[in-house]
């Protein structure tokens, strides 16, 4: 075990649940380490349902590429801790999160406090203390009582698109899941409100027109104009910016790109260059959202000419956006690789795929205790939900399966429904 993750592990034994929405411990903690939170770059902090962690990636790419600094606080991580902590010059190293750590739990003195509060509060102070132009900080789950909402006066606050979600923690309708989101907005702070449903745009609004927060909404103060099939302008008024190639596979990522665009404008005080903006587009990484990675080791175990595609979806609109993307795929067959939490409903996810699988394959998440097992799945699963269903082992030897049973010279396989079991293949374990 590293120094970190002792260090961790430490901070997981504080308190005995693991998600505990309230501000008071965090706030005596700030008090304690004499208030880092107030000495942060620019902050734009970003909530939301679907598509901050991808917006937030554009965003990063883009401020880059114009010569900003930038700070990342986001979760949860894939293979590393270390990647929830990117400085001004690159991922937080082993020696400065072992310091940060270190003055959390002597600040804490063994109080209670949840593992997102205490990295979070060590995050806050790595950033303090490294100088830099921006810091993008993104919220680990709702808003208003997330442990990033503790900064008082971020430079913009952004709400990407509201579902449904971490039911138990945020409740199951939309408006009350809004409100939670919407806690982020600070008076009189500029508010960049993606596409929304009803329900959740006038819950925000409303809490925007009571702190006297600019809102900047979709559709309203600026639009998102598809001119032709490979024309999309990003129209602001007085200035625009075309979308043209981008790095993230999918027809949402215009609209996660085009709210970036936005932001980045309002940062750089609208001095950005569309060439700049392109290269940011085409450049950024957000890696388990529809990422292609055919030629990993796994995608060797699938005959040449198939795609081997990594999602972390594991929620209702997640499944939706998968969906979206492969019925764009050419006329071939399409497997399914399935893991899930075992507070996840894969009757739920699956419904979205409805007639689009030829198989579906169904594994637990290795060394994740919380998972469904494959017979969980397997019983959750309904009927007609594709032409052949098995239980796999291991990501391997599902493949495998696909492999000797096709005849298809093309075709997509699809690992999806957790971020755990997409950490677990990106780190060679599944």
């Amino acid at each position: 075990m590293s120094a970190s993750a002792e260090r961790l592990q430490r901070l997981h034994e504080l308190h005995p649940s693991e998600i505990s929405l309230e501000l008071d411990r965090v706030y005596r903690l700030l008090e304690n380490l004499g208030h880092p939170e107030r000495r942060l770059p620019p902050v734009v902090h970003i909530a939301g349902t679907n598509g901050k962690g991808s917006t937030l990636a554009f965003l990063k790419s883009i401020l880059k590429e114009a010569g900003y600094s930038v700070q990342v606080y986001s979760s949860p991580h894939l293979v590393d801790f270390k990647e929830r902590i990117e400085l001004s010059r690159g991922l937080i190293s082993e020696g400065q999160l072992c310091f940060a750590l270190d003055q959390v739990l002597d600040a804490n003195d063994g109080e209670p406090l949840t593992f997102f509060e205490g990295t979070t509060v060590a995050a806050l102070l790595a950033f303090a203390n490294d100088p830099a132009d921006v810091l993008l900080l993104e919220t680990g789950l709702g808003g208003r009582l997330d442990a990033t909402n503790v900064v008082e006066q971020p430079a913009l606050t952004i709400i990407t698109p509201i579902s449904k979600d971490h039911e138990a923690f945020l409740g199951s309708e939309i408006a009350g899941i809004a409100r939670q989101k919407a806690g982020i907005i600070k008076p009189n702070v500029p508010l960049l409100l993606a596409q929304q449903v009803e329900e959740a745009r006038n819950v925000i609004r409303e809490r925007a027109f009571t702190l006297e927060a600019p809102v900047w909404q979709e559709g309203e103060e600026w639009h998102v104009e598809f001119e032709d099939d490979r024309s999309i302008l990003v129209d602001l008024g007085d200035r625009s910016y075309s979308i043209g190639d981008l790095a993230l596979l999918g027809d949402h990522q215009i609209q996660n790109a085009a709210v970036a665009i936005v932001a980045a404008d309002y940062m750089t005080g609208a001095t950005i260059d569309q060439d700049v903006v392109d290269k940011g587009l085409n450049n950024a990484a957000w890696p388990a959202r529809l990422q292609d990675i055919s030629q990993s080791d796994y995608g060797a175990a699938l005959p040449k000419g198939w795609r081997l595609i990594l999602d972390g979806g594991h929620n209702v609109a997640a499944a939706e956006t998968i969906s979206a993307w492969l019925e764009k795929q050419a006329d071939s067959p399409v497997h399914m690789v399935l893991g899930m939490l075992s507070n996840r409903d894969p009757a739920e996810f699956l419904a979205a795929f409805e007639g689009q699988l030829q198989g579906l394959h169904l594994m637990s998440i290795p060394d994740e205790p919380n998972a469904h097992t494959a017979l969980d799945l397997f019983n959750q699963v309904p009927q007609g939900a594709a032409e052949e269903i098995g239980l796999a082992g291991s990501l391997t030897s599902a493949l495998r399966s696909i492999a000797d049973r096709t005849s298809s010279d093309k075709g997509t396989v699809i690992i999806c429904g957790s971020l755990y079991l997409a950490g677990t293949v990106l780190s060679g374990r599944a």
